[in-house]
């Protein structure tokens, strides 16, 4: 683009009580990059890019806050535990979010 504006793609998953929503915002220069998007739950979500030569999985995770039950926040954790086992060791993991519990 010649007019120095950016364009971007929005990944996300979420829920419809609005209570969790999980995303990516990715300039379009780098979409060619992504290798998987895989959308775990309201609350966690993997974005796989090819940096260079390396697989770097993203994941996005918004803890359960207050008024969640603990089975649900419990729950978020076994997730997380699964998310990231599934990661081969030879892969870059990045994780960013919110995993504050309240």
């Amino acid at each position: 683009m010649g007019n120095g504006m950016s364009r971007y793609k929005f990944f996300c998953h979420g829920c419809k009580d609005g209570n969790a929503r999980v995303g990516f915002l990715i300039s379009d220069r780098r979409i060619d990059r992504i290798v998987d998007v895989k959308r775990v739950n309201e609350h966690i979500m993997c974005l796989k890019v090819l940096i260079g030569d390396k697989l770097v999985t993203c994941i996005c995770a918004y803890a359960p806050q207050t008024g969640r039950s603990a089975e649900e926040k419990d729950s978020f954790w076994d997730q997380m535990i699964s998310v990231t086992g599934s990661i081969p060791a030879s892969e870059l993991i990045v994780v960013g979010g919110d995993l504050v519990q309240t």
